[in-house]
């Protein structure tokens, strides 16, 4: 049994399925072009989308022909990238991971291997590095959230979700301590399961207790969180211990050939136990569709509900199963798992590590793993404990104005909830402003209340001072005014 081929197939499974999840959750967006990249037509988007969708499911059908997952990650990383910055923290860590996987195809590109052999290179020569992926998102979810408003029980992220499934599901406890527990064990268990993983004899149970905190984060309304939890999931493959994969295929042959000897036990792998785990992704990702624009009708709502929670039994299923052959487990020759086969691909998780430092660089305060912390970031100041200062190395996250009065729905909701925002955003809100829209706003810059009215002042020199590339790249979350710094993604 070639085991590195083995968990090729299992880790391109569980990705090709949170790509078609993430892929169908966000499918309202398909239409949806970024700041002009690859423009002027809407309509090479649309194409792009469809295709990741039909690449998907052919590379599923025939996961040894690598050229449909090349062709998948690549169309599927282009949507993301033309939605840049606007995209969901875990995307950041999706493409990434997407770049590793091209880069291992590329650098294993020697002809004349069979395939299988080829597959596995791959595999040995990516699972490192998105091993380490996976060990620094952790690390920087649990570093952003060590700020003085995470351990605010009246504003805080863990609280405020809690609060949010208690209020979807109608029948969750709230009082005091469980607000606290919450708290602490939010960074208690985020803390261990990158401990736990990075351990050898330890690893099952850092899968348990990831699979298990992930299934719970899936219970709250958020789509998006599902989607993290599925990306999450496909991650966890790549901890599997050798010695589990080999007894739970040994096990499974038995079973099969006792049930059914209609297969061969060197047909049968980890990778079958899953298969189904697709379709029911598949199903749930198309009644998402339907009811984006079917809201008011009951049975698709019932209908979601229902494959959403098939996909967390499934994964509570998964758990047992671990949970039952976790004392069988052995973990010989796993010490190099995080022992690098391909040394230039070292530059992707310094590349993500970089991003998760950025809030403290001023150069963006979304999209570093700082969702759901409470982190805040002004200028030189934070509210971070670890580093109570900031190193700005541009401008735009001192440079803040406060809305006055508009006429525009999305201005008077910043003015409403009492926060400012930076002058920077307020630059791209007004270019993205239709030509046709008469939209007339009064702020506060620099102490002196300036009036702006669209589309006329739009050209005007001192809203055109960021390039192309700063909108790709930087995205500032609002401030509040005054008091703690609320739950935000």
């Amino acid at each position: 049994m070639n085991l590195s081929y083995q968990k090729y197939r299992l880790f391109h499974l569980m990705w090709c399925v949170f790509i078609i999840t993430h892929h169908l959750i966000t499918s309202t967006s398909w239409i949806r072009v970024g700041n002009d990249w690859l423009n002027p037509s809407h309509e090479i988007f649309r194409i792009i989308a469809v295709l990741t969708a039909i690449f998907v499911f052919v590379s599923i059908l025939n996961p040894k022909k690598i050229i449909w997952f090349v062709l998948t990650l690549i169309s599927w990383s282009l949507l993301k990238l033309d939605n840049l910055p606007q995209i969901p923290n875990h995307i950041i860590l999706a493409l990434i991971a997407n770049f590793t996987i091209l880069m291992g195809v590329f650098l294993n590109r020697s002809k004349g291997q069979l395939i299988e052999d080829r597959l596995a290179l791959i595999y040995d020569s990516i699972a490192p590095i998105l091993r380490w992926n996976m060990i620094i998102l952790y690390f920087f979810t649990v570093f952003h959230k060590i700020n003085w408003d995470f351990f605010n029980i009246d504003v805080s992220c863990a609280v405020t979700m809690y609060q949010d499934i208690s209020s979807d599901k109608g029948f969750l406890p709230d009082n005091q301590i469980i607000n606290w527990s919450l708290i602490f064990g939010t960074v208690i268990i985020e803390t261990l399961i990158p401990v736990l993983l990075i351990i050898p004899r330890s690893r099952l149970f850092g899968i348990i207790l990831g699979l298990s905190f992930h299934l719970l984060l899936s219970f709250h309304p958020n789509m998006y969180i599902t989607s993290f939890s599925c990306e999450m999931s496909a991650l966890f493959v790549l901890f599997l211990p050798n010695s589990y994969i080999i007894g739970i295929s040994k096990r499974l042959g038995k079973w099969h050939q006792i049930g059914l000897n209609t297969m061969k036990i060197n047909k049968l792998s980890i990778y079958t136990i899953f298969k189904f785990t697709f379709y029911l992704f598949l199903l749930t990702g198309i009644v998402l569709i339907l009811d984006h624009d079917h809201q008011d009708l009951i049975v698709l709502k019932k209908i979601k509900r229902v494959y959403r929670l098939s996909l967390q039994v499934v994964t509570f299923l998964t758990i047992v199963m671990f949970l039952f052959y976790s004392t069988r487990v052995r973990h010989d020759n796993e010490k190099g798992s995080f022992r690098l086969q391909k040394n230039v691909l070292i530059v992707l998780p310094i590349l993500l590590f970089f991003n998760g430092v950025t809030p403290y660089l001023g150069l963006k305060t979304a999209t570093n793993f700082s969702m759901f912390s409470n982190l805040r970031i002004t200028g030189t100041e934070n509210n971070s404990i670890l580093i109570p200062n900031n190193f700005p190395l541009v401008k735009h996250s001192s440079d803040i104005i406060e809305i006055v009065e508009s006429n525009d729905a999305g201005m008077m909701k910043i003015k409403n909830t009492k926060e400012k925002l930076t002058f920077f955003e307020f630059q791209r809100w007004i270019h993205e402003q239709n030509e046709l829209s008469k939209t007339r706003t009064i702020y506060i810059h620099n102490q002196k209340t300036i009036i702006l009215n669209l589309p006329h002042d739009k050209l005007k020199p001192e809203y055109n001072q960021i390039s192309w590339l700063e909108k790709k790249l930087f995205i500032y979350r609002n401030i509040p005014k005054d008091g703690p710094c609320i739950c935000q993604w």
